[in-house]
């Protein structure tokens, strides 16, 4: 890079001005993060209404819509991310979803905010200031359990938790559940499981099966 400064886009400028109602920033954002993104809208317009597909799904969708094998992994991550950042994932019936844009846009006002005081901004600053992968982390439940082949009893045993005990049991709380198969290959302790478990606000861990994974994850979450 060059350039001594840089600025925002007139678009970007127009994602954070609290000027603008809300509908029209986030329509803004979704402009910038997903619908303008070829591949990335290709994706959405695959899953949007459904349940946010394992990375490995998501994985093989992206080379479908003609992103690199070499960097999908990374494309995903960011995609998700994006749609994280734009509001268009939400917790539904205990599992999170990517809704729709009108979805989203529905439940924002139609008229601008009133803006604060530079005494309440300076307050707000100084005392809030923290990092989206901070508040990711904060909103999340890292669900430590015995995955298994697809099919495999182990599998179907921690869908049936998942899904009937552990996200209805959270979803008052708004915390997205997040399982490993949803991160990386079931079975495989990575760099991003390691990350999960020593981040998340709060981990569940289903000890069936006696899986030594399990116990080591959850090890780990001890002695953090």
């Amino acid at each position: 890079m060059q350039a001594e400064n840089i600025e925002l886009t007139p678009e970007g400028q127009r994602a954070v001005d609290e000027q603008i109602n809300a509908r029209e920033r986030a329509r803004t954002r979704v402009a910038l993060a997903i619908s303008g993104v070829e591949p990335f809208q290709k994706l959405y317009e695959k899953f949007v209404g459904n349940k946010l597909p394992a990375h490995a799904v998501l994985i093989d969708a992206a080379k479908d819509v003609g992103i690199d094998a070499n960097h999908a992994s990374e494309a995903v991550d960011t995609f998700v991310v994006n749609l994280r950042f734009v509001g268009l994932l939400r917790t539904l019936s205990g599992a999170e979803r990517i809704i729709s844009t009108d979805m989203l846009l529905s439940d924002l006002p139609a008229s601008p905010a009133v803006a604060a005081s530079p005494e309440q901004n300076s307050t707000h600053a100084s005392t809030n200031i923290i990092t989206s992968e901070h508040a990711q982390f904060e909103s999340t439940c890292f669900y430590i359990a015995p995955i298994g082949d697809e099919g495999s009893e182990a599998r179907k045993h921690s869908d049936l938790f998942l899904g009937s005990i552990v996200e209805p049991a959270l979803e008052p709380f708004q915390l997205n559940v997040v399982r490993a198969d949803a991160i990386d290959k079931p079975g495989v302790i990575t760099r991003q499981i390691i990350e999960y478990i020593m981040k998340a606000r709060l981990v569940v861990a289903d000890l069936s099966f006696h899986n030594p994974n399990v116990f080591y994850e959850l090890e780990t979450r001890k002695n953090r």
